[in-house]
């Protein structure tokens, strides 16, 4: 699973599986479902991305130390 946070137009995508997708759909407002061609849900974008989450207090549980990356940054592990 891989997260993209966009600041510039603050949006986050939350990618599910590394595969290409073949259509969208909007389930409610600022949340967007990206489908493969089975119908199954490869990723989800959040639109607005300010408004619901507060950075600050965003705190993380069990994820291995291996498997974390930052752009331009060395990675851990």
């Amino acid at each position: 699973m891989k997260f993209n946070y966009d600041k510039e137009t603050d949006a986050l995508y939350i990618n599910f599986v590394d595969i290409p997708g073949v259509d969208s759909f909007e389930i409610s407002p600022d949340y967007i479902v990206d489908t493969d061609s089975q119908g199954n849900v490869i990723g989800m974008e959040v639109l607005n991305v300010k408004e619901k989450v507060d950075f600050s207090q965003m705190i993380f549980n069990h994820i291995p130390v291996k498997d974390i990356s930052f752009i331009n940054q060395p990675v851990f592990g």
